[in-house]
């Protein structure tokens, strides 16, 4: 696991921010594109936020991100990975998090139009709120390019039908 801290403002120039989920949206843009990756990296996980893997601070970091991403009514999960940390209770985390959100927004594990990752590595926690966790194979690069090939091959056993049977009639 490497983490990467990306400054709020974007090089020298202070009118432009940087958008770590944009970032790593372009990346996985790129391989639906191209259908090829880095064969060294596997896996980009955008963290808007980090703290200490500690409730309270946790639930101070994202607080901010709820209120920015949560206006209106919609659907959402909570993907909560732990890495070497036995001691961080995962279904309370979840729960205050559910609690922190709201009851005008529904959890939907099969289909969210939002995703609150919270991340956990020993002692840090990373956070952030997207769209794309599942359309984009949980950030999983490997797995996300190996979807797409197989996207791909679909598409082009099922055109190369249809010009059987054109040539057919």
């Amino acid at each position: 696991v490497v983490m990467l801290r990306v400054g709020s403002k974007c090089m020298d120039d202070s009118s432009r921010s940087l958008d770590i989920v944009n970032v790593v949206d372009s990346v996985f843009k790129g391989v639906q594109e191209s259908g090829s990756c880095s064969r060294h990296l596997v896996k980009v996980v955008p963290l808007q936020r980090t703290c200490f893997a500690g409730p309270d601070e946790i639930e101070e970091e994202i607080k901010p991100l709820i209120k920015a991403h949560f206006s209106s009514p919609t659907t959402f999960m909570v993907a909560l990975k732990r890495r070497n940390n036995c001691k961080f209770d995962k279904d309370a985390m979840v729960s205050r998090i559910v609690d922190l959100v709201g009851v005008s927004h529904k959890v939907n594990l099969t289909n969210p139009d939002k995703v609150i990752i919270l991340e956990i590595n020993q002692s840090l926690a990373g956070i952030s709120i997207t769209d794309n966790y599942l359309n984009y194979s949980e950030y999983n690069i490997r797995k996300h390019q190996e979807t797409v090939l197989k996207q791909t091959q679909t598409q082009d056993k099922s055109e190369s039908r249809s010009q059987e049977v054109l040539k057919e009639a």
